[in-house]
């Protein structure tokens, strides 16, 4: 009965780590792509914000990720804007 709890949990944390890796290298970047292009009023207050990273999947409990993320630090008028 462990062994099979236990391969249920090992493939249980397989997947979280497939979904966090996914968020990471296709989720954020597309999100950060999607903000260069965004009109800046809708980026100006947080419900606007939100809007667009929940419109590609990203909570925004990510934002620090994403303001950290190398592809921000290369934009600076998103940095500005988050």
């Amino acid at each position: 009965m462990d062994f099979i709890r236990t391969a249920e949990i090992d493939k249980q944390e397989q997947q979280l780590r497939n979904i966090a890796t996914f968020l990471r290298e296709v989720c954020i970047p597309k999100l950060i792509t999607a903000l260069s292009t965004t009109d800046k009023k809708l980026l100006s207050d947080t419900r606007g914000l939100t809007e667009v990273f929940h419109r590609y999947g990203v909570n925004m409990r990510y934002l620090g990720q994403v303001h950290q993320h190398k592809l921000v630090v290369e934009q600076p008028q998103i940095r500005l804007a988050l």
